[in-house]
């Protein structure tokens, strides 16, 4: 379509004073949105483009923090590429964290509770339950009461439970907590010696799961079966790799502070698409539960870019 009919359509035959026509198609920082969509059909160079608006605003913005979400692995490509033709490639790359998920031989570990990450225990436990109540819509349609009831209840004191578990200064991760949840007798010697730490995950599985007369072994495996049922789900060798793992790869916190731009790319696993969704949606509640810790209208924090593909 004509610009010129496009101005005059919506201002009229005089256009506004600071329309500029530009043969640069660059996303300039005067005009940028909160938001910014691209569409297109396939092959006419969305991705190209997206990335030459990630990599220019990476190089001009140091301080700047970006997070780059990619299913499929093209956008990740095409930002490498650019940065590897730059002349300045080597310092670009210092700032560069690539998380291919899935990756047999190099593993960013993430996992779901560490305090690396700047936050506190209740805040990462939250963050879990939200996370599962997400992949149980998408995977447990049929059922919500039930599994609502297995997360919200279950899942939490579970988590909290987790958290208290500590080997080294690290604590248990979620890829545990599936046998925690089948073997009593580890759960219950778990509850005695770290329960302590969270008491009302100690009372919960005391008095109202191990118990046999207020809870029968029936009425445990119904109750918790959406909880193993989602665990199970991130059990495979690939999430065990980068959820077990009691120390992360990379935070929010340090990409944020250093102005870094971390690349998640996720095409290693599109045939585990469970998995691959909850990985990503994992990476990005740690980003938004950090992002969401910083004050508004604060001077002391950089702008943040997040992109999907």
């Amino acid at each position: 379509m004509n610009l010129n009919f496009v101005l005059q359509h919506f201002f009229g035959k005089t256009p506004p004073v600071r329309v500029r026509y530009q043969r640069d198609d660059s996303l300039r920082e005067a005009g940028a949105t909160r938001g910014t969509l691209v569409l297109g059909d396939p092959g006419v160079g969305k991705t190209r483009w997206a990335a030459m608006q990630i990599f220019n605003k990476f190089k001009n913005n140091p301080k700047h923090a970006i997070f780059a979400f990619d299913w499929s692995g093209g956008l990740t490509n095409n930002v490498l590429e650019l940065i590897g033709k730059d002349p300045d490639c080597h310092r670009l790359l210092d700032r560069v964290v690539l998380d291919e998920l899935g990756n047999e031989e190099l593993v960013c570990p993430k996992p779901e509770f560490s305090p690396d990450y700047g936050l506190t225990e209740e805040e990462q436990v939250s963050r879990v339950v939200g996370n599962m109540e997400r992949l149980a819509r998408f995977l447990i349609a049929g059922a919500p009461f039930l599994a609502g009831v297995s997360i919200e209840e279950i899942g939490k004191e579970l988590f909290r439970l987790l958290t208290a578990i500590k080997e080294n200064g690290r604590s248990w991760q979620i890829t545990e907590g599936k046998r925690l949840l089948m073997d009593l007798a580890l759960l219950r010697n778990a509850c005695n010696v770290f329960g302590n730490h969270q008491p009302s995950a100690k009372w919960y599985f005391e008095h109202e799961y191990l118990p046999k007369d207020i809870m029968k072994a029936s009425e445990k495996e119904l109750s918790s079966r959406a909880l193993r049922f989602l665990l199970g789900k991130v059990d495979g060798r690939e999430a065990r790799a980068t959820l077990g793992y009691g120390k992360p790869g990379w935070t929010p916190k340090e990409a944020t502070e250093k102005g870094l731009m971390v690349l998640i790319d996720g095409h290693n696993m599109i045939n585990q698409p469970e998995a691959q969704h909850y990985l990503l949606m994992q990476a990005f509640s740690l980003v938004m539960t950090w992002i969401n810790k910083r004050e508004v209208d604060s001077n002391l924090y950089d702008p943040v870019l997040i992109d999907f593909d």
